[in-house]
């Protein structure tokens, strides 16, 4: 009897360790249930930079006010923004004074268009009144030539006489003769004259008709219209032009893109710099544009930095070409790009969130492990995960959060939101490493 109370007694034993460790384990189970995990992922691992950006069109063409005296009025503008073909009218000037000034060049116009037919009525009459005096002296020395040859059967007298009339008719047709040429030489210089004033006036008035169309400005290629910028007094300073507003001659109206080839203008801060080259492969996400993911490469990037004030960091500023256009891309709209400049065909990565600092050490938490740290080497990073080069299987699992906020939470009642105090999340406060390997030298 004694030895079966024993046998009891152990067995209950038994029975309650197992109990208590069965209830540990649901405890254990319980209290990290809310923790998010991943897991160590093997694959490619890409080294990108991550730039916000904006876009602008490679040519655009601009619209200017006209040449001309004084100041022009804007009377009629195309709404801004939206598409127009080549061709298409986009602005108005008032041309009322120029019409005025039309009217005036058409009358003079006219008024030599009728001197000219006045004097090409009157031409043949004047000629053939030179003519006349011409025949008139030619019967004249006719007539005193057959006197001279009956003047042999005169007196000396009479035949001295006869033959000064021959000699006097002579004369007067030779002088005929040079007054006719004179007479047409005159009216074709005349004549002249009064059409070369004609092609002045035509020329004066056909300026004036060009200077009439050209207040009605046309788009030179298709393409959004852009305002142009104008100053508008201490009150507004310089804000965008509108129809009433007068303008300088030659400035500029209008800008109209070119949407067939669209590039995005990014800065590069100095740690990055380096890292990224001409030709590197971008991704391109518009915020306007949700969805679609376009490409694209680095077509230049500035030798020299520019200092931002306001952000008291200095930039590089470089250009993106997109590969291909979307009808619905407008420059000015912001983008997200990703820049790849070096893959790793092989690698093991985690997410940057899961990777914390306990006692200067870099560590994750897996899982079964719970919640021991495990320290970790860490090697290239981006912008979303880290390689991790010693410390991990692929497939195990970790924690995104560390466990010892548990016990944060447990005395002070408030919800996880981050380490406890001497313990830095390293995707938060790190600073990422260089890159092991590509072209950290550059």
């Amino acid at each position: 009897m004694k030895l079966l109370s024993k046998n009891r007694l152990a067995l209950a034993g038994v029975l309650l360790a197992v109990l208590v460790v069965t209830v540990a384990s649901g405890v254990f189970r319980d209290k990290y249930k809310d923790l998010r995990y991943t897991e160590a992922t093997e694959g490619e691992f890409v080294l990108d930079v991550i730039v916000r950006g904006e876009l602008l069109s490679e040519r655009s063409r601009s619209i200017v006010a006209p040449s001309s005296r004084g100041m022009l009025q804007l009377v009629w503008l195309v709404d801004e923004g939206i598409y127009v073909e080549e061709g298409d009218v986009v602005a108005r000037i008032d041309e009322s004074s120029m019409l005025t000034q039309r009217e005036s060049r058409e009358v003079q116009l006219e008024t030599q268009q009728a001197n000219l037919d006045n004097f090409l009525a009157n031409k043949p009459n004047q000629i053939r009144s030179s003519e006349s005096s011409l025949q008139t002296a030619g019967y004249d020395l006719e007539l005193a030539e057959i006197r001279l040859g009956l003047a042999e059967f005169e007196s000396e007298q009479q035949r001295a006489s006869r033959q000064l009339s021959y000699e006097n008719a002579l004369l007067n047709v030779d002088e005929a003769e040079r007054s006719l040429a004179s007479l047409i030489n005159k009216l074709e210089v005349d004549e002249m004259r009064q059409r070369t004033r004609i092609r002045q006036a035509q020329q004066r008035l056909d300026d004036v008709i060009e200077q009439i169309e050209a207040l009605t400005l046309l788009a030179p290629i298709s393409g959004i219209v852009v305002y142009g910028e104008t100053f508008g007094g201490a009150t507004e300073g310089m804000r965008k032009i509108r129809a009433g507003d007068s303008i300088h001659r030659s400035g500029t109206i209008i800008t109209i893109p070119d949407l067939s080839e669209m590039l995005s203008k990014i800065n590069i801060i100095e740690g990055d710099y380096r890292k990224v080259a001409l030709g590197d492969p971008v991704e391109i996400r518009l915020d306007a544009i949700p969805g679609p993911v376009f490409t694209g490469k680095i077509d230049n990037i500035a030798s020299l930095a520019s200092y931002d004030e306001m952000a008291r960091k200095s930039y590089f500023n470089a250009v993106v070409r997109l590969d291909s256009v979307d009808a619905g891309m407008r420059p000015g709209m912001t983008a997200s790009l990703r820049i790849t400049y070096e893959k790793r065909e092989q690698a093991l990565y985690i997410p940057n969130e899961a990777v914390f600092e306990v006692d200067g050490r870099t560590v994750v938490f897996p899982r079964k492990e719970l919640p021991r740290p495990r320290e970790v080497r860490l090697g290239d990073r981006n912008m979303m995960s880290v390689v991790v080069e010693e410390g991990l299987e692929v497939g195990e699992e970790i924690s995104l959060t560390d466990p010892r906020t548990l016990e944060v939470q447990a005395e002070s009642g408030s919800p996880i939101t981050g380490a406890p105090s001497g313990q830095k999340n390293r995707s938060q406060t790190a600073t990422p490493p260089p890159p092991a390997t590509g072209r950290g030298g550059r």
